[in-house]
């Protein structure tokens, strides 16, 4: 996954697929689009899994080459408890050091759970690879074949940029979510735009501490200037605890000056509902794609098309919302490309990520939507108000005659 991706071996794999006969490859958040086979393949020569759809991914399952398999990163490590054991794991490592420790670089997720899961484990050696405290790292004793590997030197993709109409909108539902936010929060910020827009509204914040799946853009830096402390967690105090890092080199510089204080750790402890829910002022900040006036959250699929996966989401929503003081936020625009993203009635096909007895607060650039103890009435009121003032008359009609109001 990710950082411990293999960057030679897949496309090498994939390169002599016709020579192999029944292969099946779990490839999660991997950003691979090599062509393996059709989905529906009479003869496999190698099918391809994936419970997240990254960019890669994504076009060949659009295509019908790439299989999802329904799962949370949390719950994914399951099947490597059940009855699945992988033949071979494929892993992209740092060089060992003078202890013969190998790093999982920027990301751990559950590689080292599939690694020890593993008959055959083959590793490319990258050197320089970055170095973390808390649980990521492997010894060599543990590898049983190494490649020599030059890493690419062209930069990797990133996603586009969005335009300043779409950043402002963004940016004002994101500063209504912050207010949310109080001194001493342990704070979760999940993937997407308006989720990380948060992150700039937090400088003014004291002492927030950090439990997160992801780093977005610029906390390393809060870090770094004091916003981001860890003083009042109630586990792992003082620490900034992940599972993957970001990539931006400001933060990576960052994150370089205070070692000791970053730790990434499997999704085995960062993702349990148990240890999310031990912290008080637990704060998870997630987005969506689309909402329902009970407040079915949708935030991985458009309609039946599959567009991302679960992730962590679900597990951090479950943990804030059971924790001492805790609170989930979903924030996100009202609208894309002009259709409301709060609906009366979910399309047919589209995923519930979250039900709607777990969702919170929600909030869009027209302010914030409190659901907790509300009947289903008072939530169809509450989410219209923060709907886009050019589709309040449609909703408020629909949902007299779906009997909400």
């Amino acid at each position: 996954s990710v950082a411990a991706d293999p960057h030679f071996l897949i496309p090498y794999i994939a390169g002599r697929r016709e020579e192999l006969r029944e292969v099946v490859a779990f490839a999660d958040l991997t950003r691979t689009a090599d062509p393996f086979d059709e989905t529906h393949a009479e003869q496999r020569h190698i099918e391809l899994r994936a419970a997240y759809l990254t960019p890669g991914p994504r076009i060949p399952y659009r295509a019908g080459r790439l299989n999802y398999n329904p799962a949370t990163v949390y719950t994914a490590r399951l099947r490597y408890r059940r009855d699945f054991t992988p033949d071979i794991a494929y892993f992209h490592l740092s060089e060992p050091d003078e202890r013969g420790m190998m790093s999982f670089g920027a990301a751990m997720w559950d590689n080292k759970l599939i690694l020890r899961a593993a008959t055959k484990v083959v590793a490319e050696v990258e050197e320089g690879l970055i170095r973390t405290a808390g649980d990521n790292w492997i010894h060599v004793d543990e590898i049983d074949h190494l490649v020599e590997f030059t890493p690419d030197p062209a930069p990797r993709a990133t996603a586009p940029p969005l335009d300043p109409e779409e950043q402002a909108v963004v940016d004002v539902a994101a500063a209504y979510a912050a207010e949310l936010i109080e001194d001493g929060d342990t704070v979760e910020i999940g993937v997407g735009a308006a989720s990380n827009a948060i992150t700039p509204h937090l400088a003014s914040k004291h002492d927030l501490g950090f439990h997160s799946e992801l780093t977005s853009p610029g906390i390393a830096v809060l870090h770094d200037q004091g916003v981001f402390t860890g003083r009042y967690k109630t586990r792992d105090v003082g620490k900034m605890i992940v599972t993957a890092l970001p990539a931006t080199p400001d933060d990576l510089e960052a994150i370089a000056r205070h070692y000791d204080e970053w730790e990434l750790y499997g999704v085995d402890y960062v993702h349990d509902p148990a240890v999310i829910a031990s912290h008080d002022h637990m704060t998870a900040v997630n987005t969506g794609t689309m909402i329902d006036l009970t407040g079915q959250v949708v935030f991985d699929s458009i309609g039946r098309d599959m567009y991302t996966g679960p992730g962590g989401q679900l597990e951090f929503v479950i943990g804030a919302v059971y924790a001492a003081h805790g609170k989930s936020i979903h924030v996100f625009p009202s609208t894309a490309k002009e259709a409301s993203r709060i609906v009366v009635d979910l399309p047919p096909g589209a995923n519930v990520g979250i039900p709607r007895y777990l969702t919170d607060y929600v909030v869009t650039e027209y302010g914030t939507a409190s659901l907790y103890g509300k009947s289903e009435r008072e939530r169809a009121r509450e989410l219209i108000a923060i709907a886009h003032p050019d589709h309040r008359g449609d909703l408020t009609k629909q949902a007299r005659t779906a009997g909400l109001l």
